[in-house]
């Protein structure tokens, strides 16, 4: 899911364990779930459980409430149940309206007199001996879309008792609509959510994977699909058209007579969590201890799993490479005379130029570069030379948990990074200052929210993330209330969800070192420079941090749940609830009463 196709191995005893464990999964669920209960299924391990529960559950449910209610499930369109009384009877069935999308086995039993217009199970309506014929009705499955629902006759025509309506029934005979297994259907079936933590590969990527179908279609049987980004929707919606061959729509899937309703979620940082630790005597103490042991030098941190996925060499390669730049600065005495909103300018533009046509990520940087400038350019006192940013002093903490260490990948991924820390703390240390300080373990939240309370700057840079909360978590720790906190910017990577949400962060390319150890630069240079004074300093900082505290991990799952609420309120499902079916071949009827069949045109 993380896009890293030369690490993929595939074995067929795999995909069966993972099918075994999501089957598993399902049935734990039915044992505890009751009708109407909401069951929100999360991340990549589980994409098979929403349609095991669709498969297991709702059909089974659907059918034994159908035969309470009076309907009786077919074998097969068409076919009527040998009880029956007149089995040679003739039974009229639904006419699918024109344009409505089909599938092959629709156009084969549409071209057999006595087939029903159904894409799966037909539903028939016992009747006795003495019924007229006109009053046996065919009803369509819950799963076509076209159900039928009315309370009122329809309206009927003089000397009309004898002639079909248009919808293949005769009119004056017709009794008030039996109940619809669309109602069947609402009164028994699961609701279903699914979000996906991580980010949705694009087709190109996921039709490597021998069971992508099976992974599309599994997701399919959720009602509610979320993602982090709009371009991990937009990469599903394309992964269903070329693989499962559905049309969808913007925000929703029509198919097999379900609706799945699409949506974008940013998850938030828990924020409470962060609150809550930084009120602790721990806090106070780790946050005193950091202040004193990194005074008068700037500090970034780094927090990430050893993972593959987050670029810990690419930004090791970085670090390396803005450690270079600044020894060469202090190397240079023409340097040192250079005016330093020149220099701070020439970087912009230089971070700029690397990101020329990139669309979010360079107009984010833009509009940070001309706002800093603004800033920069205002009046000032001009700082001594000695009191000036002195990026040879800068210590990046690197906090890498491991993670996986039985896989060989992320074995050689760990060992690239120790020998990497190994070589930029020999070459650039002295007796008084080590650049990189490296934990290689779990840090707790009292502890690490005293870090990124007193960080300048944090470094996240992964090669691709779904959203990334420790960029989030860093923000919300700034509370400009608290003592020896001070403001913060962050180096962020545009293939990070969260790029899409801090506007006011640095965007950068993770692969690109000059990049990333320029951003790195200007970052101090905002947060810790002497050339802005206090208001300003925080104030990049103070943006960033309201809108996470808006949107926080809690506010993420309201949004999700009150959307999953949202299709079962009549206007925004798949089959309309109060549409009789002699109606359905009149579009301008149908566009009247406000209803809406896919591929079926009602108007503009």
């Amino acid at each position: 899911m993380h896009w890293m196709t030369t690490n993929a191995r595939f074995k067929r005893v795999w995909a069966e364990a993972y099918r075994r464990v999501n089957e598993q999964f399902a049935d734990v669920i039915l044992t505890e779930a009751t009708p109407m209960d909401l069951v929100w299924i999360h991340d990549y391990h589980l994409f098979l459980v929403p349609q095991m529960l669709r498969k297991k559950r709702d059909i089974k449910l659907v059918q034994a409430e159908a035969e309470k209610s009076g309907l009786v499930q077919l074998e097969r369109p068409g076919h009527l149940p040998p009880e029956l009384p007149h089995a040679d009877a003739d039974v009229r069935h639904v006419k699918r309206p024109e344009g409505l999308p089909s599938t092959p086995e629709d156009a084969e039993s549409e071209a057999q007199p006595a087939a029903a217009h159904s894409t799966s199970e037909t539903f028939e309506e016992p009747m006795s001996s003495h019924s007229p014929k006109a009053e046996r009705h065919a009803f369509k499955s819950c799963t076509d879309r076209l159900t039928l629902l009315g309370e009122e006759e329809p309206p009927a025509e003089e000397d009309s008792a004898e002639k079909p309506g248009r919808d293949g029934y005769p009119n004056a005979s017709t009794k008030k609509m039996r109940r619809s297994i669309t109602q069947v259907e609402m009164a028994s079936k699961l609701r279903i959510a699914f979000f996906l933590h991580t980010p949705f590969p694009g087709y190109e990527v996921l039709c490597v994977l021998p069971q992508c179908v099976d992974v599309v279609e599994g997701v399919l049987g959720a009602d509610l699909v979320g993602f982090h980004t709009y371009n991990y929707l937009r990469h599903f919606r394309s992964c269903v058209i070329r693989l499962c061959g559905f049309t969808p729509d913007i925000d929703h899937v029509d198919h097999r007579g379900q609706r799945t309703h699409l949506g974008v979620f940013p998850i938030g940082a828990n924020v409470n969590d962060i609150m809550d630790a930084m009120k602790t005597e721990t806090f106070a103490q780790h946050l005193k201890e950091y202040t004193e042991q990194f005074q008068g030098k700037s500090l970034v941190l780094n927090v990430e799993r050893l993972d593959y996925s987050k670029g810990l060499p690419q930004k090791l390669a970085a670090i390396q490479r803005y450690l270079e730049e600044a020894k060469k600065s202090a190397e240079d005495e023409d340097a040192q005379r250079t005016d330093r909103i020149e220099e701070l300018q020439k970087r912009i533009d230089r971070l700029d130029k690397h990101k020329a046509n990139r669309g979010l990520a360079t107009s984010n940087l833009r509009r940070i570069g001309a706002n800093v400038m603004k800033m920069l350019m205002g009046d000032f006192e001009r700082p001594a030379l000695e009191t000036e940013l002195d990026h040879n002093k800068t210590v990046f903490v690197f906090i890498a948990v491991p993670s996986r260490r039985d896989v060989e990948e992320y074995q050689k991924i760990e060992e690239e990074v120790h020998r990497s820390i190994s070589t930029i703390n020999g070459n650039f240390s002295t007796l008084s200052h080590q650049p990189i300080v490296y934990i290689h373990r779990g840090v707790p939240m009292p502890e690490l929210a005293a870090l990124y309370a007193r960080a300048d700057c944090c470094l996240v840079t992964p090669l691709i993330d779904g959203m990334n909360l420790v960029a989030k978590e860093f923000i919300a720790a700034k509370d400009r209330s608290i003592d020896k906190v001070v403001p913060g910017t962050v180096v962020l990577s545009e293939l990070a969800g969260a790029a899409q949400e801090l506007f006011d962060a640095i965007v950068v390319n993770p692969y690109d070192d000059d990049a990333v150890a320029d951003a790195i630069a200007i970052g101090l240079e905002l947060t810790r420079g002497n050339c802005l004074s206090e208001d300003q300093r925080w104030e990049v900082t103070e943006r960033m941090r309201q809108s996470i505290i808006e949107n926080d991990s809690a506010a993420w799952g309201r949004s999700m749940l009150a959307e999953l609420e949202n299709p079962l309120q009549g206007s925004r499902i798949a089959r309309p609830e109060r549409l009789a079916m002699q109606y359905l071949q009149d579009p301008a009827e149908i566009a009247a009463r406000g209803a809406y069949f896919p591929g079926v045109a009602v108007g503009s």
